[in-house]
């Protein structure tokens, strides 16, 4: 599998217990795009296919409560592709959501697709559609405010094609962040990371305020944050590592640590992809 980055499991509805594993690759020059594979309940590998082709720099996503797999492309141009992991398929390309360099993207409890953007100076977005559900008209928004900590404010991004001026620098009051990448979702909180200061910061649905979740780096054993997901029973978020030290690393609810996973002899590589079967 070349160059894998952002993944996630969906539910195989024909066969109990098996599942669906839709991943990414970063692969620039229209080379890109997502892949599925089929497993069956006892692990055995019985399928597999593309489900986009001919994309570049595939990075993150998201899954969708209606199943399918949200694949953001890492560049200038980049877009969203809505794709179907449960059979060979053509991507369909969601260009509502903003064209912008797109890591990670989830679907919130209020309906709404939250955005990352991986750049210095991004920006963290929400996606509202016309119709639940359907993602091929809506309004994109970019959070704004005077601080990334406290209430926050929600301003209509006015050409999310950036047919002209880049999305993240149309609104004078948005709010910029170091490098967006994971994403994940639970209830009224939106958690999302951010590479270039090594924070997990926290959006609250019901107060519309943000602020750090979590500070990492110097002496914790969690540097350069990137993937999440979300352990919905425990409530744990497992932050995979862009460099560092190549652990999947757990932040439990009361914002203790502990490495659950690492990889070694991968010099300049990174971890991607965590998610549950």
């Amino acid at each position: 599998m070349r160059s894998p980055d952002g993944a996630a499991t969906f539910v195989d509805h024909s066969v109990p217990g098996g599942w669906f594993y839709a991943v990414n690759h970063e692969i620039p020059f229209g080379a890109g795009g997502v892949s599925s594979i089929r497993f069956a309940p006892d692990g055995t590998i019985v399928d597999a296919y593309e489900i986009c082709t001919g994309t570049s720099l595939n990075c993150a996503g998201g899954a969708t409560p209606w199943g399918t797999w949200l694949s953001g492309e890492e560049h200038e141009l980049g877009v969203i592709w809505e794709c179907d992991p449960t059979r060979p398929s053509a991507a369909i390309r969601r260009g509502a959501l903003g064209t912008l360099y797109h890591e990670a993207a989830a679907v919130a409890s209020d309906g709404r697709v939250y955005l990352t953007e991986d750049r210095p100076d991004g920006c963290f977005y929400r996606f509202t559609p016309t119709v639940p559900g359907d993602l091929s008209a809506g309004v994109l928004e970019v959070m704004a405010g005077a601080s990334h900590d406290g209430p926050v404010t929600w301003v209509a991004v006015p050409d999310p094609n950036a047919s002209t001026v880049r999305c993240r620098e149309q609104v004078p009051s948005a709010l910029h962040f170091d490098g967006s990448e994971g994403i994940a979702t639970m209830g009224d909180a939106v958690w999302f990371t951010t590479k270039g200061d090594n924070r997990v910061w926290q959006y609250d649905l019901a107060a519309s305020t943000i602020g750090v979740r979590f500070q990492g780096g110097g002496s914790t054993i969690l540097e350069g944050v990137d993937n999440l997901w979300i352990d919905r029973p425990s409530g744990t978020l497992l932050v995979a590592e862009d460099g560092g030290d190549m652990q999947v690393v757990a932040l439990r609810p009361n914002d203790t640590l502990v490495a659950v996973a690492q990889c070694t002899g991968h010099v300049g590589s990174e971890i991607t992809g965590p998610c549950f079967s």
